[in-house]
């Protein structure tokens, strides 16, 4: 098996893709979309992935892409990665195309190893059943072992999660051996969706398998907000920037989509204001487009472009229409999965609503018509709120705070009162 490298070799990642030199995570940069990215709290999951994607089929990611190739191809693939963007961008796919590249077998040139052992275990990997690619996701305590983890609402990637689907596996030897005369740059490769959701004490758990992994075993953490990873974690690790697609990107994606087969009513409807509200993320144009997000524009559009004008022409009852579809959201999130937890769907869906509040603003600066300060203010309170709903204050009291200072012109740095819900 290839060898493995502790730290990448120098000059191998653009400056963009490296930590900061104290452990810290970089600055995004991308802004979030519209209409939030595919997956997420709340049993939205995973919209419209195709999961057997090459790398080289990924759209809008050539730099992250190019610097998994230089990776692989110098044979000391590092053993923990962070791929880290916006939410619907790719990485997760991204990861799981890395990971079938690391267990295919290869000649000692090079070359894919053929012969009927190889082709198995790359059918293996085009369906997602090969044992040693592992995807880990939250959804996974409903499977688990521990009694009182299955019975739990799924907000968290849990301890037992973890410890079942990751540490345990990681510690036993390979399940497919590759041919006689071939060898796999990896021998396992586990993928950890929403990483972020993973809380500090478990995150410690990881950590010494993260430092000293077993042989042969890579790690890919996809996170698309990586402060919420421990320092000491992201420090041992490659982090990797996956960033928000062109327009000319996204209609590329979505020709692709529609080449995969026939679109239903919903897209030939919505689909031109989703892939301007999606801001880049093709997730979360296919959550716009499948979700029918259009109707929140519809219905919210008009008074905010009337506010976004006129102060005097602020309508108050918007928050109130906007807690509503939030409401309504995550009650059909928690209706079709049982298991998920009724708080986080809604701060999913509050988070998307703010994404959209915020896109309105900014298609205003970019649009004219609008006093730009109004713009301006507008986006910032939206990023207010989004802390606020990160801090379990209720979506209807955020909102309610977010359109009271907007009419006013106000804009308090003072925390709210926690009113959680």
């Amino acid at each position: 098996m290839a060898k493995r490298a502790t730290t990448p070799k120098a000059g191998s990642a653009a400056p963009s893709h490296a930590p900061a030199s104290d452990g810290r995570a970089p600055a995004q940069g991308p802004r979030a979309s519209a209409v939030g990215g595919a997956g997420g709290a709340g049993g939205v999951g995973v919209v419209g992935e195709l999961p057997t994607l090459g790398l080289d089929e990924l759209i809008g990611q050539d730099a992250a892409v190019g610097h998994l190739r230089r990776a692989m191809g110098s044979g000391r693939a590092h053993h923990a990665w962070v791929f880290y963007g916006p939410a619907g961008v790719g990485k997760r796919t991204a990861a799981l195309a890395f990971a079938r590249e690391l267990l295919d077998a290869r000649s000692p040139g090079g070359a894919p190893a053929g012969g009927p052992q190889a082709e198995h275990a790359r059918a293996l990997l085009r369906a997602g059943s090969h044992p040693d690619l592992r995807l880990v996701v939250k959804e996974l305590a409903a499977v688990c072992r521990d009694d009182a983890t299955r019975r739990s609402k799924q907000i968290t990637l849990a301890k037992a999660v973890i410890e079942q689907f990751l540490l345990e596996p990681a510690a036993l030897r390979r399940a497919i051996d590759p041919p006689p005369g071939t060898a796999t740059l990896a021998a396992k490769v586990f993928v950890v969706d929403q990483a972020e959701l993973i809380a500090p004490g478990v995150q410690n758990a990881l950590l010494k398998t993260v430092e000293e992994p077993p042989p042969g075993t890579v790690i890919v953490l996809v996170t698309s907000e990586p402060h919420r990873l421990l320092v000491t974690l992201r420090s041992r690790c490659q982090l990797l920037a996956f960033g928000a697609l062109s327009d000319e990107q996204m209609r590329a994606w979505f020709d692709r989509q529609l080449r995969a087969g026939p679109p239903d009513a919903a897209w030939a409807r919505d689909a031109q204001w989703a892939l301007s509200a999606a801001d880049g993320s093709p997730g979360a144009a296919l959550v716009a487009m499948r979700q029918g997000l259009a109707r929140w524009h519809q219905q919210l559009g008009p008074g905010i472009a009337a506010a976004l004008a006129d102060r005097a022409r602020s309508d108050l009852a918007l928050a109130a229409t906007c807690a509503a579809l939030i409401d309504e959201r995550a009650k059909e999130a928690v209706e079709q999965s049982p298991q998920s937890s009724k708080d986080a769907a809604n701060r999913a869906w509050a988070k998307r609503m703010l994404a959209l509040l915020a896109w309105y603003g900014r298609a205003a600066l970019a649009g004219g018509g609008a006093d730009p300060a109004r713009a301006v203010h507008l986006i910032e309170l939206c990023r207010q709120a989004e802390l606020h709903i990160d801090a379990s204050v209720q979506a209807a009291a955020a909102l309610d705070r977010l359109f009271s200072q907007w009419a006013t012109g106000s804009a308090s740095a003072e925390p709210m009162g926690l009113i959680v819900g």
